[in-house]
């Protein structure tokens, strides 16, 4: 009987760590599926051109549906602790669109800007993902477009331009501080 008992005792723990061990192996895959998808979207550029046809991704139709998420990407006034707050739940792409933003600002907020976006580049090709934050929120920026019949209509191309200049102005900044290899 006690054979039975101890029996019956390894068996229940050998069944509970294996369906652990095959619980934390399934959470493990979802987290790295996570971040790969989103490791993806970093270098995704939201609105572009695909041959003869216009690609526009979830997150860019997204912005064009949800007005409470387009108020979260846009806010009235781009701000440091705006920006400081998407990097800290890992929002990149967001915060470097509101980078972008805030280069437009004085010479020390530009100056900022590149140091904190320059260590970056050491793990990330951060000219392209600037390009793709601008091609992703710059096409949908409230303050140089609209949305009619689910069209994008840009109302003010001369924002959209500053606001392309900053990001060709800081990629040409981090391309030339990057080390050769």
């Amino acid at each position: 009987m006690k054979t039975l008992l101890v029996l019956i005792s390894f068996l229940c723990f050998f069944t509970s760590a294996s369906a652990q061990a095959k619980a934390d192996t399934t959470g493990m895959q979802a987290q790295e599926e996570y971040w790969k998808k989103w490791y993806i979207d970093l270098y995704e550029i939201g609105v572009g051109q695909n041959k003869d046809s216009l690609k526009i991704t979830p997150e860019v139709i997204r912005i064009m549906q949800d007005t409470a998420y387009s108020n979260a990407i846009y806010p009235a006034t781009y701000t440091w602790p705006a920006a400081m707050d998407l990097v800290k739940t890992m929002a990149l792409k967001k915060a470097f669109w509101h980078m972008i933003n805030l280069y437009s600002g004085e010479e020390q907020m530009k100056n900022l800007v590149v140091t904190f976006l320059l260590p970056f580049d050491q793990k990330f090709e951060m000219d392209k993902i600037l390009i793709a934050a601008f091609y992703t929120y710059g096409m949908t920026d409230p303050e140089a477009t609209s949305f009619r019949d689910g069209k994008i209509q840009i109302t003010r191309p001369d924002i959209i331009e500053a606001k392309f200049n900053n990001m060709r102005n800081l990629v040409t900044i981090i391309k030339s501080k990057r080390p050769q290899k």
